[in-house]
């Protein structure tokens, strides 16, 4: 079998399996209204603030995102229909589920299937993002005071520094790692130019490529 449904999927292909065509199909509307760029939160939160939903429909979202990276890998000979049937064959057997699962997950999943094309191009762009060694995560500033001493520190003229450490973490090899690095005030300042030219940057690009629809990864 080609295809495998990951263990902490499980859950939430069951719960998929168990939906009915019409709320599959609603589901499959949400994916193709929502921006490219979003992230599996958003898609949560717009199923749950959606009423039209049942509460036990926001366990199958972490499955139904995780589609976009599957159909952007699948092989090229393999029709829609046919990643359907494999993916709803392989968690029936590795679940130990009803075989009558099979058809209404098959069924789920094509209809998914045919609306998932900004969920691929997410994950298209996931990939590009990703394509470094390093990729960043998230950082942070902390500001310290440190005094200079001489020999007499009873001294009433003394004199400090302000240090900046920027903490980055970035992700390697499927890694979260971290390094610091000093700054000082003429530093950020420096630093503050770069990032600003580089929004400066980003904002040319658009307007020089105004029919292209960029897409903003959350």
């Amino acid at each position: 079998m080609r295809y495998k449904v990951p263990n902490d999927f499980f859950p939430g292909f069951k719960v998929l399996s168990g939906l009915k065509e019409d709320e599959v199909e609603m589901l499959a509307i949400l994916l193709e209204e929502l921006p490219s760029g979003f992230n599996v939160q958003e898609f949560k939160s717009a199923i749950k603030i959606d009423e039209r939903f049942s509460d036990k429909t926001s366990i199958s979202a972490d499955a139904i995102f995780s589609l976009g990276g599957l159909l952007l890998d699948k092989r090229a000979e393999d029709s829609l229909a046919h990643v359907a049937q494999e993916l709803a064959n392989a968690f029936v057997l590795e679940s130990d589920g009803e075989r009558k699962q099979t058809k209404n997950l098959s069924r789920n999943l094509l209809l998914l299937f045919n609306k998932s094309d900004k969920l691929i191009k997410t994950f298209k762009a996931y990939h590009l993002l990703f394509e470094n060694t390093r990729s960043y995560k998230q950082s942070r500033v902390i500001s310290d005071i440190r005094m200079t001493f001489n020999d007499n520190f009873d001294e009433k003229n003394k004199t400090a520094l302000i240090i900046h450490q920027l903490k980055l973490e970035y992700v390697s090899n499927n890694e979260l790692k971290e390094f610091f690095i000093s700054l000082d005030k003429n530093d950020i300042l420096d630093l503050r130019d770069e990032l600003n030219r580089s929004l400066e940057k980003e904002g040319c690009i658009k307007r020089d490529f105004d029919k292209i629809n960029f897409i903003n990864l959350k």
